[in-house]
């Protein structure tokens, strides 16, 4: 029987403690791709998309709850406008759509499919927001896919070492 004076909360709401790791582990990878994101762009003389390609990563190994707070925290960072633009709200769609249907647009390996969704994912991103100017830099566009996928691989790599097991049984 339950205490009427202490609160315990469904077993849903529980998390494992590598769960709480998991979380733990993309909250700082989320703090170090907007940290590289916010401060290093004029080393490539734009801004890689760090925050999107390591939440597509992400949506690979977290729950959706995980995944939802982080997308909002990285939308408030960067965007902390009390209306969301069309970018924000692809920002936010985007690995909200590759975490509810990875297993069924992408049947391949999990590192092929993180590759494959962020390039498709910033290439939704940009075709959507404005897509002539897109075509008018694609030289830049092309960096950013490739510096965003070789930045989201390692995330993916990190995690599949670590909690490798944990993902495929979600």
């Amino acid at each position: 029987p339950m205490n009427r004076w202490t609160y315990e909360p469904s077993s849903s709401l529980k998390m494992s403690p590598s769960q709480s790791h998991k979380f733990l582990a993309g909250f700082l990878v989320l703090v170090i791709a907007f940290l590289l994101w916010s401060r290093f762009g004029y080393l490539f003389n734009f801004k890689p998309d760090f925050v999107f390609a390591s939440l597509i990563a992400l949506s690979f190994f977290l729950g959706l709850l995980e995944l939802l707070f982080l997308i909002l925290l990285s939308v408030f960072l960067m965007n902390w406008q009390p209306i969301l633009g069309v970018e924000m709200m692809i920002f936010s769609v985007v690995p909200i759509g590759i975490f509810l249907f990875r297993k069924i647009i992408f049947p391949l390996e999990g590192w092929l499919s993180n590759l494959v969704g962020i390039v498709l994912g910033l290439i939704v991103f940009y075709g959507l927001t404005d897509l002539s100017l897109a075509l008018a830099h694609y030289g830049t566009i092309l960096k950013d896919i490739f510096i965003s996928a070789l930045f989201g691989f390692l995330i993916f790599g990190l995690f599949d070492y670590f909690y490798g097991e944990e993902a495929a049984s979600q």
